[in-house]
């Protein structure tokens, strides 16, 4: 971070402490000589009682049709992060992304190979769910250490922290954005869901249901789809069609009557996984939900399964006048692809 302050003010200082982007924030207000609300949760870096931090916390979720659940904590020489969408390439098709020279010369590289083991690792069809780099001696992150036994101790405690972090800050990023949207419509916005519901018991399940998930723990999965909460059915049904859970294909058929609509699209999406491709009709149905975002969802399940939409161009195409523009951007790419 460099910061350039009137009459050199401050000129040649270097400091070492651990920054959030909040903290510009309440530095920016004290700089403006206005003072910051007692509410506010950034710290001013440049006050006379300043406590420098000792972790710091990022994260990363949906970027335009583009959807993804990263979390991250640091301290002074350690890096952990969260991969909560672990089946999901990090390189997903981007529209913004896609269209700069960048990633085209990368996916040309990586399609031709010519990129090797570290660069081509973004095109990867999986990630790992846990990161977790020594900034002392790997600044580049390139040697994860989460599986090393050496590090076990550094990583459940760096867990912990970050676990909690999520719970003390009613973290909602692991409820499924449709299914955030229909909860605020219901209460008069997103920002009531958020201040009138604990999300500990709810944010703990959904970690284990999604850590479930990673282990291929069927049993586990199976009895999570028979939960009162939809969005511990919608990361349930999401991981059995990962895993390809052949048993489950029963439970899958019962979810696709799911009251929840972004539910019934996870359970078509793993259905036509599991070769039932007749389930492609209900995503197709779904892209004209009066929930856009679940509009959004359903095309994006029918880009991820590859070229088995082509069956349904037309509908597809029909998308590119869709209300929302996310949706309009995948139906785009599929009709060009299909031509």
């Amino acid at each position: 971070m460099i910061i350039r302050l009137p009459r050199m003010q401050r000129a040649g200082t270097v400091r070492n402490d651990l920054i959030e982007h909040i903290d510009v924030a309440a530095c920016s207000l004290n700089l403006a000589g206005i003072k910051a609300p007692n509410n506010i949760q950034g710290r001013n870096f440049f006050s006379a009682d300043y406590k420098s931090r000792r972790f710091i916390f990022a994260g990363r979720d949906r970027c335009d049709e583009t959807v993804d659940i990263q979390r991250c904590v640091r301290d002074s020489r350690y890096k952990y992060i969260r991969n909560f969408m672990s089946h999901i390439p990090h390189t997903q098709p981007s529209q913004y992304k896609d269209g700069k020279k960048i990633m085209q010369v990368l996916r040309g590289l990586h399609k031709e190979g010519k990129l090797n083991e570290q660069q081509a690792r973004p095109f990867a069809t999986r990630r790992p769910p846990e990161e977790l780099y020594d900034l002392d001696s790997d600044p580049y992150e390139l040697v994860n250490l989460a599986l090393d036994p050496k590090h076990q101790k550094k990583l459940l405690a760096m867990r912990k922290i970050l676990f909690q972090k999520m719970i003390e800050t009613r973290d909602v990023g692991l409820i499924p954005e449709p299914i955030l949207e229909d909860l605020g419509r219901e209460a008069g916005n997103k920002y009531k869901v958020f201040l009138d519901n604990d999300p500990r018991d709810q944010i703990c399940r959904l970690i284990d249901v999604i850590t479930s998930g990673e282990a291929n723990n069927v049993a586990k999965l199976l009895e999570y789809t028979k939960s009162p909460d939809p969005s511990t059915r919608y990361w349930a049904t999401v991981w059995l069609g990962v895993n390809k859970t052949a048993d489950s294909k029963a439970t899958l058929l019962k979810l696709t009557a799911d009251p929840v609509p972004s539910i019934r699209v996870a359970a078509a999406q793993a259905l036509c996984k599991l070769g039932e491709l007749s389930q492609l009709k209900l995503l197709i149905k779904h892209i004209n939900d009066p929930n856009l975002l679940v509009g959004m969802f359903a095309l994006r399940a029918i880009e991820e399964l590859g070229d088995a939409g082509k069956a349904h161009r037309e509908a597809i195409a029909a998308a590119q006048k869709s209300k929302y523009e996310f949706s309009r951007r995948i139906a785009r790419r599929l009709t060009a692809k299909w031509p």
